[in-house]
């Protein structure tokens, strides 16, 4: 079994590229309007496309929001925590 490369902290937290946004957005349209134009001809009295078209924007909206408030951390930082180093895991104490 391979073990899996451990990443470190500043490259998992990255934030996502625009390019990669920008495409998620353009699709999101597309099809949105896609979905309400099927929508309109097929059952104009029940709106269902709007299910899928605000699930799928408040989603949009969060990972915009998380991907503009991240902050980075300063090269020195350090990111161990001294809790989980000096934490002697003996199941004694729990019962």
């Amino acid at each position: 079994m391979k073990k899996r490369k451990q990443i470190p902290w500043r490259q998992q937290n990255k934030k996502p590229s625009g390019k990669a946004f920008r495409t998620e957005l353009i699709s999101f349209v597309l099809i949105s309007t896609f979905l309400l134009a099927i929508n309109a001809i097929t059952s104009p009295v029940f709106w269902w496309s709007l299910f899928p078209i605000i699930s799928w924007g408040s989603n949009i909206w969060i990972q915009a929001y998380r991907s503009s408030s991240r902050t980075e951390l300063p090269e020195n930082a350090d990111t161990t925590n001294e809790r989980d180093a000096s934490t002697n895991w003996d199941s004694s104490e729990f019962l």
